[in-house]
């Protein structure tokens, strides 16, 4: 049958709107709202159905902290990954939503990891990492700055970035304005670029924080109190971009601390980053400490914190293709690349 119902057919009385589903027909009915004997108009966006939320479960809300059982339970959102799912080479179009001049709304998160991919053939192009927290007001954007996780210290990058053919390289960052973007500064030729972004809850925080003075010379402290100085060496790197093979790697030959690791996989399966307590290490054999699981194009970092995490005999590494202690699968040449911070 069709929609809507005409009343006192033989008279052709008024018509009235019913939807037909599966022979029955259902009225349709449009809401208004007020007070009896009052029409306060449609309901609609502008217009909304008032809502007065006066109590949870028989307890009156009032303003203030709450109880457990005078409270809403609220679900916060875990870390989340974004990217579009589709290469990109058009000039001014966003590598996180793929809209041309699109905005990803970041306004949940506290940190970002951002892995950009150039794939082959690229001649030219470049991306420019932009945030604002009016899109209408500030079309342009502003700079949001980015350290690229290739040195412990790495300088804030707050210019175009050049991306060359066949690269991939990982940025991190806190998030301080509700909007932000990746675009595409200059149209890239001869191929496209991707970004596979994990935004976090976590506040960013830096494997190394440096500390300056305006001044040249030592720096100048005022200590209340009998404090004892005692040297700490910097923290080393180690920076390895996957062999076609499980990536055995002996970090360092002897006792020491782990402070944090950033690893990445541009691969179509999980990748299995291994850490062993060893001078030498036997992938399938030597024991395995740790591992963390590196998703299929995406990245994870992990920090252990000024203390680190000590290692008694050494710090070892491998990469493979499955999680089992005693798995050998091999990953691809450059499918993940991992950076570690030890001393």
């Amino acid at each position: 049958m069709a929609d809507n119902t005409t009343l006192n057919i033989g008279a052709g009385g008024d018509v009235i709107a019913t939807d037909d589903i599966g022979g029955v027909k259902f009225q349709r009915i449009k809401l208004i709202h007020g007070a009896d004997g009052t029409n306060d108009g449609d309901v609609s966006n502008a217009n909304p159905l008032p809502t007065n939320m006066q109590e949870v479960g028989g307890a009156a809300l009032t303003l203030g902290a709450k109880a457990t059982s005078a409270s809403i339970p609220v679900a916060l959102p875990l870390d989340t990954v974004v990217g579009s799912s589709a290469a990109i080479a058009t000039l001014n179009t966003d590598l996180l939503t793929g809209n041309a001049s699109g905005w990803y709304d970041a306004s949940q998160f506290h940190s970002v990891s951002v892995q950009i991919i150039g794939g082959a053939g690229i001649s030219a192009g470049a991306i420019f990492f932009e945030q604002t927290n009016d899109t209408s007001a500030a079309a342009a954007g502003n700079v949001w700055p980015v350290e690229e996780d290739t040195t412990l210290t790495p300088t804030p990058q707050i210019a175009a970035i050049t991306i060359a053919a066949s690269t991939t390289r990982m940025f991190r960052s806190a998030v301080t304005a509700r909007y932000v973007r990746v675009r595409v500064s200059t149209g890239f030729t001869g191929g496209t670029v991707q970004a596979v972004a994990v935004f976090s809850q976590v506040p960013y925080s830096r494997m190394v924080q440096t500390v300056a003075q305006a001044t040249a010379g030592n720096m100048n402290a005022t200590v209340a109190g009998s404090v004892t100085a005692t040297p700490v060496n910097a923290t080393n790197a180690s920076i390895i971009n996957s062999a076609a093979s499980t990536n055995g790697t002996v970090i360092k030959g002897s006792a020491g601390n782990l402070y944090g690791i950033t690893a990445s996989n541009n691969g179509a399966g999980v990748a299995w980053v291994k850490l062993h307590n060893s001078t030498t290490v036997t992938v399938g054999s030597t024991a395995v400490a740790q591992w963390f699981a590196v998703p299929a194009g995406g990245s994870i970092q992990y920090d252990w914190g000024p203390l680190g995490a000590r290692f008694s005999t050494g710090i070892c590494l491998s990469i493979t293709g499955a999680v089992g202690d005693t798995d050998t699968t091999a990953v691809a040449a450059g499918q993940v690349k991992v950076i570690t911070s030890f001393i």
